[in-house]
């Protein structure tokens, strides 16, 4: 009994200093209005804090929306486009028949194959002639380009340009170049996937 007295006290003095109460005989309309300004007082705080909270959420669900929106545009480019950067095969060679290979893409190099590799002189400067097979049954495109060195390695100033190559399924495109100038003697085909990049 003891201890829910003192309990109820205890419940009593919180409630009191929470919201004053005025003696039964003052609850007059001054006192009815001064209660509702201390309680307006007392409250007013708290809509300001979850104010400031919707908008620090409101920013944040904005920032939010905009990097999704970026993040989605990015995936639609990417989509839309090859990789920047595509990697290629290399097959290197010289008028002697010496030959090596650099395979930077596995799928390109099991599609497309270099058969009948030919080299000629011709008034001077190297002539070149691939005959690139296509391994699938189906047309593929495929893009080339020829670069030069000189007989000690050295790339011979040139620009070369990728060309577009559509080869039929189980067909044969033939590749021909003749180098740029009298010193070229090693040449460089270099074959990518299509893209976007020239």
């Amino acid at each position: 009994m003891k201890n829910l007295t003192s309990r109820t006290i205890v419940l009593t003095l919180k409630a009191c200093e929470r919201i004053p109460r005025q003696p039964r005989a003052c609850r007059t309309r001054r006192g009815k209005a001064r209660r509702r300004r201390v309680l307006a007082e007392e409250y007013s705080e708290a809509p300001q804090r979850r104010h400031g909270a919707s908008c620090r959420a409101r920013r944040r669900r904005g920032i939010l929306s905009q990097a999704l929106i970026v993040s989605g545009i990015l995936l639609a480019a990417c989509a839309s486009q090859p990789p920047r950067g595509t990697a290629t095969n290399t097959y290197e060679g010289d008028q002697a028949g010496k030959r090596d290979e650099f395979i930077g893409d596995r799928d390109l190099a099991a599609k497309f194959v270099l058969v009948g590799i030919k080299t000629e002189p011709r008034d001077g400067r190297l002539r070149v002639q691939f005959d690139l097979k296509n391994t699938t049954p189906a047309d593929l495109a495929v893009e080339w380009a020829i670069e030069w060195k000189d007989r000690s390695g050295f790339r011979v100033a040139t620009n070369p340009h990728w060309q577009p190559a559509m080869v039929s399924g189980q067909g044969f495109q033939t590749i021909q170049a003749v180098a740029p100038t009298s010193d070229a003697a090693v040449f460089q085909l270099c074959l990518r996937k299509p893209t976007t990049v020239r």
